[in-house]
C-alpha cells in the first residue's frame, strides 16, 4: 500500500513536472496581456500616447523629427506632421494620470467614433521623450499602423491593435528566450510573468521589444556559454541581430553586450571566429548606437530642467559623491522601486495589494533558491553546467555597472539640476531587462558547487529532482493565477469603479 501511495505521488508529481516553463509562459502571460489591453483606457500606460505619436510618425516617413521655435517665449519643441485626430482622441480619453477619475464606458464608446482623417495634418509636439527612438522598439507598432490605415479604422481602433501586436511580439520572442535559457528557467518565466513586466508589453511602448531582446540576448549568450559544440555562423548572425535590437531600443542597455564575455573561446572553432563573434556582438550594436545618437543630436531638447552637460561634469569631478547620491536615492524610494519593478500599474497610480508585493517577493527569493537546489541533487549535469567563481563575480559586477548606469543616464537626462540629495525619475521597471542577472548572481554560488546527487525516497524512483520539478511548475500557476486576479480586480476598480 505504501508503496502504491509513492507511485501514486511519483505519476502525478510527473504529470505537474511535465508543464514547460515557456507553456506556462505562455497560456497566463497571453491571458493577463490581453486583459491588460481590454481594461486599460487609452495613454493609462507610462507615455503611452507620446510612443503612439512616435509610431506614427515612423509610418509617415519622418525617421528624424522636426525642431520648431514656437511662441512669444520662443519656446524650442520637437514633433512632426500628424493627423489631428490623434490630438483630438488624447483630450477625449485620457485620464492624463489622475487618480481621482475613472473611466466612463460611454465616453470610450464615443471615442471609437473619432476618425482618423490621415491627410488632415498638423505639426504635433509634446513627445520630446520619445522623438529620439530609432524605429527598431517601434516595428511591431508601425507594421500595426501600415496595415490598418488605409481601412477606415478610427484611430482607438488602431490604438488597440498596436498595443496587440506589441503584446503577441513579445510574447513570441520571450517564449523562445525561456525555451533556451540553460539555467534557472523557472527564474526567468517568474521574471516574464511579473504584473509590470506583462502590463508594458501589452501597451503602446518601445519597451515589448526591449524587454523581449534583452531576455533573448541573455537567454541566447547563456545557451552559448553552456552550449558543448561550436558556434556557427548562424548563431552568431541571431545573436547580433538580437545585440543590435537592444542596442538601438535603448542605447543606455549597451551594458549588457558586455554579457558575450561570458562565452569561452572553445565555444569556437578559432581565435578569429572568437573575436568575429565579440565584435559582431558588442562593437556593431554599440557603434551603430552611436550612429543613431549622432543622427538625432540636433533635436534633442533637455527634459523636465535637467542640464546635461553640468550634470556629466559634475559626474565626472564627484564620481564618488555621485555614487553615494544613487545609493541614497536607491534606499530611500526602495519601495517605490520594488512596487514598480513588481508592478505598479497605469502611470503608477494603481498599487497592488501590499500582500500581493510579500508574495512576489517571496516568490523572487524562494523559486531560484529551489531551482538552484534542483540543480545541485540532478544527477544529469555535467560539469559545463556549473558557474565558475568568476563568472557570478562578473554577472555581480555587470549588474551593479548596469543598475549605477540607469541612475547616471537618468540623472543626466531627466533629473532637475540641484535636486540634491536624491535622483528623481528612476522606475522598478528599468531594471526589469537585466534583473536577472542578479538573480544568478545571488544564486550562482549554490549551482557552482560540482557534485551531483540523486536521492530516492524509495523504490519509486521519486527523486529531488522531480520533486522539485513538480513544486516550481506548481507554483509557477499559482503565482500567475494570483497576478492575474489581484491585477486585474486593482484594475477595474482604480478605472471602472473609483467612484464607488
Amino acid at each position: 500500500m505504501h508503496s502504491l501511495h509513492l507511485r501514486s505521488l511519483k505519476n502525478f508529481c510527473d504529470k505537474i513536472a511535465s508543464f514547460r516553463s515557456e507553456h506556462i509562459f505562455i497560456i497566463f502571460a497571453f491571458i493577463l496581456g490581453m486583459l491588460f489591453i481590454i481594461i486599460t483606457p487609452p495613454a493609462q500606460a507610462p507615455d503611452e500616447f507620446t510612443h503612439f505619436y512616435r509610431a506614427y510618425q515612423l509610418t509617415s516617413g519622418e525617421i528624424i523629427a522636426s525642431k520648431r521655435i514656437i511662441g512669444e517665449k520662443a519656446e524650442v519643441v520637437v514633433g512632426g506632421n500628424l493627423p489631428r485626430s490623434i490630438a483630438v482622441l488624447l483630450d477625449a480619453v485620457a485620464l492624463r494620470g489622475t487618480s481621482q477619475h475613472t473611466m466612463l464606458l460611454e465616453d470610450l464608446i464615443t471615442a471609437f467614433k473619432i476618425p482618423l482623417e490621415k491627410n488632415k495634418k498638423e505639426f504635433t509636439y509634446g513627445f520630446q521623450n520619445t522623438v529620439l527612438y530609432s524605429p527598431i522598439p517601434y516595428l511591431p507598432a508601425i507594421v500595426a499602423i501600415k496595415l490598418v490605415k488605409n481601412k477606415n479604422w478610427s484611430v482607438l481602433a488602431i490604438f488597440y491593435f498596436v498595443r496587440l501586436c506589441n503584446l503577441l511580439s513579445w510574447l513570441i520572442i520571450t517564449y523562445y528566450a525561456i525555451k533556451i535559457v540553460p539555467i534557472l528557467k523557472k527564474t526567468f518565466t517568474l521574471i516574464a510573468l511579473l504584473p509590470m513586466t506583462i502590463y508594458q508589453s501589452a501597451a503602446v511602448s518601445a519597451d515589448p521589444i526591449l524587454f523581449a531582446s534583452s531576455f533573448l540576448l541573455i537567454s541566447l549568450i547563456l545557451s552559448f556559454r553552456f552550449k558543448k559544440s561550436h558556434c556557427y555562423l548562424s548563431d552568431i548572425f541571431l545573436l547580433t541581430v538580437v545585440a543590435v535590437t537592444v542596442a538601438l531600443s535603448k542605447n543606455f542597455y549597451f551594458p549588457l553586450l558586455f554579457l558575450a564575455l561570458i562565452v569561452p573561446k572553445d565555444r569556437f572553432a578559432s581565435k578569429n571566429k572568437y573575436f568575429f563573434f565579440l565584435f559582431s556582438t558588442i562593437i556593431i550594436p554599440i557603434t551603430l548606437s552611436l550612429c543613431w545618437s549622432f543622427l538625432v543630436r540636433n533635436i534633442y531638447v533637455p527634459l523636465n530642467g535637467s542640464e546635461p552637460a553640468k550634470q556629466l561634469l559634475f559626474v565626472i569631478n564627484h564620481p564618488l559623491k555621485f555614487i553615494h547620491i544613487v545609493f541614497m536615492t536607491a534606499s530611500a524610494y526602495k519601495f517605490d522601486h520594488f512596487y514598480s519593478f513588481i508592478g505598479k500599474l497605469g502611470t503608477f497610480n494603481v498599487l497592488l495589494p501590499f500582500s500581493y508585493y510579500v508574495f512576489a517577493l517571496i516568490s523572487l527569493l524562494l523559486i531560484p533558491l529551489i531551482e538552484s537546489l534542483r540543480f545541485l541533487f540532478s544527477s544529469k549535469l555535467a560539469p559545463k553546467h556549473f558557474l565558475s567563481l568568476k563568472e557570478i563575480i562578473y554577472f555581480s559586477l555587470l549588474f551593479s555597472f548596469m543598475f549605477v548606469f540607469i541612475y547616471l543616464v537618468i540623472y543626466i537626462s531627466w533629473t532637475p539640476y540641484a535636486t540634491w540629495p536624491f535622483l528623481h525619475g528612476i522606475q522598478g521597471r528599468y531594471f526589469i531587462p537585466f534583473a536577472f542577472l542578479a538573480i544568478i548572481s545571488f544564486y550562482g554560488i549554490i549551482i557552482s558547487f560540482k557534485f551531483k546527487k540523486s536521492t530516492n525516497f524509495s523504490n519509486s524512483s521519486l527523486t529531488l529532482p522531480l520533486f522539485f520539478n513538480c513544486f516550481l511548475s506548481s507554483y509557477l500557476i499559482v503565482f500567475a493565477i494570483v497576478s492575474t486576479f489581484v491585477s486585474i480586480k486593482s484594475m477595474l476598480l482604480h478605472f471602472y469603479y473609483g467612484n464607488l
